[in-house]
């Protein structure tokens, strides 16, 4: 398994072009301040991020099951943490949100409050979602509906990193950001809400399951790199 051929990492790109900047439609812009936004060029993250990484986060591919150190992960006691996006380095997911979904891809219930944008996928509600990065507008992995219900947000190893924390420090990272969880103590007054939006379009493979043996995280290790599928 290697890296993307040139031909292939050429049509990773989809849709957009090199100069092309990823971003959304106003209305999802309502809610972020220009500091708060990292937008950048389709060339000026293919120069920035690995082969596999600009694949998934700028061309919406998706790799195999279990092809990534996180896509093998699964939550178990006694550890904790966040989840930052793979090109900006945003916070977007709770450890204690990972769901034991055993697919080959992290799975997670939710995103962290405003982190994560969710846009239809296709044909409307019957095909699930596409989620993006608010702060930079990247790819990050999709949803689909099993019968009537959405499945749990299903994310690209490549696309996200993993940053083991206790507890408290957890905690004190995100409320350094103003950052607020369901399971966060509140907040002093002075903190605030944060995060952009942006939009994109296109299509991702549909997800299979793969059944594999749970494996403990391991400090800020990124996916490897594998083939797509």
């Amino acid at each position: 398994m290697g890296l993307l051929s040139p031909r292939k990492r050429a049509s990773a790109m989809g849709s957009a072009q090199s100069g092309d900047v990823l971003h959304g439609s106003d209305s999802s812009l309502a809610s972020a301040t220009e500091e708060e936004k990292v937008l950048k060029t389709v060339k000026e993250w293919k120069a920035e991020l690995k082969p596999m990484r600009f694949a998934v986060m700028c061309g919406r591919k998706f790799e195999a099951p279990s092809t990534t150190m996180l896509g093998m992960m699964q939550p178990s006691a006694g550890h904790d943490g966040l989840f930052s996006c793979g090109a900006c380095q945003a916070y977007l997911f709770d450890y204690a949100d990972m769901v034991d979904s055993r697919l080959g891809w992290p799975t997670f219930s939710q995103s962290i409050s405003g982190a994560v944008r969710k846009e239809v996928n296709g044909d409307g509600f019957t095909s699930g979602f596409l989620y993006f990065c608010t702060t930079c507008n990247c790819f990050l992995g999709k949803s689909y509906y099993d019968g009537s219900q959405a499945s749990s947000m299903i994310i690209s190893g490549h696309a996200i990193d993993y940053i083991a924390l206790t507890s408290t420090n957890k905690q004190q990272k995100l409320a350094a950001k103003g950052i607020q969880t369901s399971k966060s103590p509140p907040l002093s007054p002075r903190a605030s809400g944060r995060l952009a939006s942006p939009r994109a379009s296109g299509r991702l493979a549909s997800p299979r399951t793969s059944g594999r043996n749970a494996m403990s995280p391991r400090k800020n290790k990124p996916g490897t790199a594998h083939s797509l599928a």
